[in-house]
């Protein structure tokens, strides 16, 4: 259950890097969250896994009333910039110990985040 573990630890980096984020497991439709105008939500879960990696996805979600798209596109934009942000200093940290990785539970060891698409 390497997905496990490496949902969990991603979601807790996530969790220290980026104020006033909610961090939630499993997909979830953003209609089941009650956002409100302030919230931003990271909505990580399990894609798939082998025995050397594991596929996750997130998606992110905030609420914007305003009748003007662009608002809301302005402000998804900006909580994409804050998790592509944390992503980056998250493999900044297991860059530095040079191909060691990191051990986030027994045999489950994390060397870089990669992202595929958004």
């Amino acid at each position: 259950m390497l997905f496990y573990e490496g949902l969990h630890y991603i979601g807790d980096e996530l969790a220290k890097r980026c104020d006033d984020v909610n961090i939630v497991y499993g997909f979830r439709h953003p209609t089941t969250l009650n956002l409100s105008e302030s919230s931003q939500v990271f909505d990580l879960y399990r894609d798939s896994e082998d025995e050397d990696y594991i596929k996750m996805s997130v998606a992110l979600w905030v609420r914007d009333d305003n009748p003007d798209l662009d608002s809301g596109y302005a402000k998804l934009a900006e909580l994409e910039r804050h998790f592509f942000d944390a992503i980056q200093a998250i493999n900044e940290e297991l860059w530095a110990l040079e191909g060691e990785g990191l051990f986030i539970a027994n045999n489950v060891q994390l060397l870089t985040i990669e992202g595929g698409s958004t």
